[in-house]
């Protein structure tokens, strides 16, 4: 949770929410049958989950309706009571989501997203916006990311780079920098 206080995971579409400083078991808050399980042995996307807590009431869960197209579940973090299901709207090309990340900003969630071009195969990262279902790519060929201000770093192989992101369009410069870390 944002505060620090709370946790939730999800498992089967089971999303259970606990405390931290208890000893008591997390408890059931919510069954969605329709959710995607992307969870799984690290591999390309170590930093995936089934699950993004938003804000302080909204938990992220990516499902897929009746005709296996992709949506987004937005889960009360207190009642668990559904708030609304926003159906993704998905740029042309041959893509497959592969994972919530994090929250981006007050309106997107990263996710990761596969590409399969005349190039191969890429991993790269995207914005979702919960209020439209739009996603847009915003870096290819990357890992785990976090956005600091108007930055965002992030990793590729066995290096972190470091990008300026445009607050309000999530465009990036064409170049980005890599970041020298210190040796062990």
């Amino acid at each position: 949770a944002p505060d620090g206080r709370s946790f939730a995971v999800s498992y089967s579409g089971r999303i259970l929410r606990g405390e931290v400083n208890t000893s008591l078991a997390p408890v059931e808050l919510a069954r969605i049958s329709d959710a995607r399980q992307t969870s799984g042995p690290g591999g390309f996307f170590p930093a995936k989950r089934d699950l993004v807590w938003f804000d302080e009431d909204t938990l992220i869960l990516e499902a897929n309706d009746v005709d296996e197209n992709s949506q987004l579940v937005l889960v009360s973090a207190k009642t668990g009571d559904v708030q609304r299901r926003i159906p993704l709207i998905l740029p042309q090309g041959d893509l497959r989501l592969d994972g919530l990340v994090r929250r981006f900003d007050d309106d997107h969630v990263l996710m990761y997203v596969s590409q399969y071009n005349d190039k191969g195969f890429s991993v790269g990262l995207a914005t979702v916006s919960i209020s439209t279902g739009e996603l847009k790519m915003l870096v290819d060929r990357a890992g785990d990311a976090h956005r600091i201000g108007n930055r965002l770093f992030f990793s590729r192989g066995d290096a972190i780079f470091m990008a300026d992101v445009d607050p309000h369009t999530h465009a990036m410069p064409v170049s980005d920098t890599q970041l020298t870390l210190p040796k062990q």
